[in-house]
């Protein structure tokens, strides 16, 4: 049992992909993915500047869908980022990531989650 995506955007367990979101989180804030609401802390994720990055912090890990244009937002956002990127699971799951994501925007379809 596991996260399985459409687009290929990410597959295994939901332990990765909070560590997937809480890696990024930390790269790029500099910040606990804990402290939000979403995740039970107290910051709002609205308080992140990015929205590519506040759209996959707000996304849930375990059903939902992104749309086209938050995919856009999402991919943008990880190019960004990927250069800076230590090579490992990091890296490897955001290009995986970022690539499923530019796959649903050329395609105007929504990544699902299930």
């Amino acid at each position: 049992m596991g996260l399985d995506t459409t687009h290929n955007t990410f597959h295994g367990a939901y332990s990765a992909f909070m560590r997937f979101r809480k890696g990024l989180v930390d790269h790029s804030l500099k910040q606990d993915v804990m402290d939000f609401i979403g995740f039970g802390g107290t910051v709002p994720e609205e308080t992140i500047e990015d929205l590519g990055l506040q759209r996959l912090i707000n996304q849930s890990d375990c059903d939902g869908e992104i749309s086209p244009q938050d995919c856009k937002l999402i991919a943008d956002y990880l190019d960004r980022v990927i250069p800076n990127l230590a090579e490992g699971e990091l890296k490897s799951r955001s290009i995986q990531f970022r690539d499923g994501c530019l796959l649903a925007y050329s395609n105007n379809e929504f990544i699902e989650f299930g």
